[in-house]
């Protein structure tokens, strides 16, 4: 009588250890896009620091076309370790992106429009654009 006791009492410790090992984590995603509505092909170049979304310095993006940067790890910002950002065109630097610049910037998230979309599987997906304009190389 005294073992099936102490039988009974190591199953239940062990059940309760095992319910509190299958505690879930909530994750979070983030999806920075730059949309280029305007008319010019601009390359995006990084400088200083690191971005896991950069496997080199520059990216192409067209005109009429978007380029999506993801994390899945939680930001508070666009491109968390990037000092600063270029718009290129035709070899002619033409917009400088530092994270105190005033004017509409992609490093700084209130210049995005978006948010959190989605929740699947304890993971909150949040998305984010950029829209770049004509008008913006008119400043």
């Amino acid at each position: 009588m005294k073992s099936s006791k102490y039988i009974n009492f190591i199953t239940i410790i062990v059940f309760v250890l095992s319910l509190n090992s299958c505690i879930i984590e909530e994750e979070e995603e983030f999806t920075f896009t730059i949309k280029n509505e305007s008319s010019k092909d601009i390359t995006l170049e990084r400088m200083g620091g690191y971005d896991i979304n950069f496997t080199s310095l520059s990216i192409q993006i067209n005109s009429k076309s978007q380029f999506s940067f993801h994390y899945d790890y939680a930001v508070n910002v666009p491109f968390p370790g990037t000092d600063s950002i270029f718009f290129i065109n035709n070899d002619l630097s033409f917009k400088k992106f530092g994270r105190n610049t005033e004017s509409k910037n992609p490093l700084r998230i209130e210049y995005y429009e978006g948010g959190k979309v989605d929740y699947k599987h304890h993971i909150s997906i949040y998305k984010y654009v950029y829209t770049i304009l004509d008008a913006d190389f008119l400043e």
